[in-house]
């Protein structure tokens, strides 16, 4: 009995051995050939996962990262929230926020100074476009998000002081493959001229709180492996301007792809006032054990639209947001700039961006230009553009006003902050440690609202996600392992496994979304979410059921022959269902049901 038993568990710790030594192949330096001589281009991304690794995520990381000064003070969150330095009253001040009388005082004060260093105003042309809350990521898709990426190249190509950015590359390539040649080397020569600026190149804009670190290095991975491959793109800078509170995680792991700076906005409303009064909204975000270090820029506004972005004051933010579309309900009170009314409307507009750009003493304000779903028509590509043109031209004129505003990206910001940083006798940047959770926030004077329900609301989406993470990452130590024995000439046999690894794996990515993976969108989105983690399990459940049996049967599959007879021990017919066990039913060709707890 005692033979048996060492005999059994000697057979199943042999496996494991040669997968953990495939798997210390797989992410050596050594160059490596997949053997796989064409991948579809739907499907492909990098023909060489090792070789990216090797030169896009560095084994090690450099703690001595330059920065344009030595940091002052080391701020940690948790120690100013348990020092009671967070001031947790609600600010009753007509809708303006954390600004008062104080900080309006300041402001006066700092703008005797645009003499000497002129306030220099970064306008951030975007559009928020998510995968999926009111309607579903499909509908997105094909309501909005095609027609701003249509009107995007055609607007830039023509006129290039015109700038954008965008994120979420769950849209950007599911329009590029619709797309021909030619309309894709245009966007290629865009990126090429800077006009437009893929942030942080992530499949979407990730949750911080609920999801786990493999989710969020694998919807980065996906987007960025995407970019490298179609577009030779490497994003530099992040951009998480809408969940709902910011862990010390994403930056970690976003500088270790090579990111080097970021922008978050949605922290609660007490820390907003705390680094408005310290002027710390520009700060070096460290770990606890000091190493990577990331310059993060936290919007001063409460959103990330034109009612909020401008200044203190949302109303008067209102007069600067010129879409006009027939028929369209809108919130804008905003005027045609004219030469009549150019004067007064850039001195209103000039003093909102003063008053931000005094919370900085690089007087340097980054102001995002969009809100959701914007830029969907071309008229008002035409309309932001030239009405804030004539702006910019007229304050550029009044050399007595000491300002200079741009179209830019966060790239330009961030080019503009350092060089003032390595300039300035200013106080040098502060360095912080730990997060920035929970978020709380206040909107129209009403009581605050913190956003902690959506840690564990809609659990069962959230367990679901957690079941194709754990099937995800089995077929791909099968397929890592597989790939190494099987000879370079029956590669086209793992083809078909690859494709639905990648289905697998940006169907697990996309529920990452700040409204999936919450739970906050509405009730027939997340159903439609759980169709898709649905078919990304069986995806990569029969890529696990075919490998396995491949491994164990390989003079089966020397042809073409892509048919398993091996399969799980338990199914789920809807995603909606629970799993359940698969009962054993011999046929007349037989069943074999491997045991997915690995139990003897």
């Amino acid at each position: 009995m005692l033979g048996r038993r060492f005999r059994s568990r000697l057979l199943f710790a042999i496996p494991l051995l040669g997968i953990f030594l495939v798997l210390m192949c797989l992410y050596s330096p050594v160059p490596f050939n997949d053997g796989i001589s064409s991948v579809p281009p739907s499907l492909s991304v990098f023909p060489s996962p090792r070789g990216w690794w090797k030169r896009w995520w560095p084994a090690t990381i450099d703690c001595d990262i330059q920065t344009p000064k030595p940091m002052s003070e080391t701020v940690d969150t948790g120690e100013v929230y348990s020092g009671g330095k967070l001031d947790f009253r609600v600010p009753d001040n007509n809708g303006v926020g954390f600004w008062g009388e104080a900080l309006e005082s300041r402001y006066r004060e700092a703008k005797k100074r645009w003499k000497d260093q002129p306030l220099e105003v970064i306008i951030v042309p975007h559009s928020h476009v998510d995968p999926g809350w009111l309607r579903t990521y499909e509908d997105y898709f094909e309501g909005s998000v095609i027609h701003i990426l249509d009107n995007m190249v055609s607007f830039l190509n023509k006129t290039e002081d015109f700038k954008f950015i965008w994120s979420e590359i769950s849209f950007f390539s599911k329009w590029w493959y619709r797309q021909n040649q030619d309309t894709q080397e245009t966007m290629k020569k865009i990126l090429r001229r800077k006009q437009l600026e893929i942030v942080t190149g992530g499949w979407v804009m990730v949750d911080e709180a609920t999801t786990s670190y493999f989710a969020i290095i694998d919807q980065l991975v996906e987007g960025q492996q995407w970019l490298k491959h179609f577009t030779n793109t490497i994003p530099k800078h992040g951009w998480s301007v809408d969940v709902f509170g910011h862990s010390a995680t994403l930056p970690y792991i976003i500088s270790t792809a090579g990111i080097t700076d970021m922008v978050i906005l949605r922290a609660h409303y007490s820390w907003k006032k705390f680094l408005a009064k310290m002027k710390w909204f520009d700060f070096y975000w460290e770990q606890p054990f000091n190493c990577p270090r990331i310059l993060c820029h936290m919007a001063p506004s409460d959103l990330y639209s034109f009612k909020h972005t401008c200044g203190p004051d949302s109303f008067s933010c209102l007069n600067y947001d010129f879409r006009r579309v027939s028929g369209e309900r809108s919130e804008s009170t905003a005027e045609k700039i004219t030469d009549q009314n150019v004067e007064l409307k850039a001195n209103y507009l000039l003093a909102q961006y003063g008053r931000y750009a005094s919370l900085f003493d690089h007087n340097v304000l980054l102001v995002p230009l969009g809100d959701d779903f914007r830029f969907n028509v071309p008229s008002e590509w035409e309309q932001q553009y030239a009405n804030y043109k004539k702006l910019f031209d007229y304050i550029d004129g009044r050399k007595d006003w000491h300002a200079r505003l741009r179209f830019g990206t966060v790239a330009d910001y961030f080019d503009a902050v350092h060089a003032r940083l390595q300039n300035s006798s200013d106080p040098p940047l502060i360095s912080l440690k730990g997060d920035f959770l929970p978020y709380g926030d206040i909107y129209a004077n009403a009581r605050p609202s913190y956003w902690t329900g959506y840690y564990t609301t809609r659990p069962f989406y959230k367990k679901l996600a957690r079941e194709l993470e754990h099937w995800l990452r089995a077929s791909e130590i099968l397929y890592s392992f597989s790939k190494t024995i099987i000879d370079s000439k029956n590669n086209n046999i793992l083809l078909k496994d690859y494709a639905l690894l990648i289905k697998a794996r940006q169907n697990l990515a996309v529920f990452q979304h700040h409204d999936a993976i919450t739970g906050t969108s509405r009730k027939f989105v997340m159903e439609d979410y759980g169709q898709i983690l649905h078919t990304g399990i069986n995806s990569a459940m029969t890529v696990t059921s075919h490998l396995t049996q491949l491994l164990l049967m390989k003079r089966l599959y020397e042809g073409n022959t892509w048919t398993s007879q091996v399969y799980p021990d338990i199914y789920r017919t809807f995603w909606y269902n629970p799993s359940s066990k698969i009962s054993v039913l011999p046929t007349e060709n037989g069943r074999k049901i491997y045991n997915t707890s690995i139990s003897f």
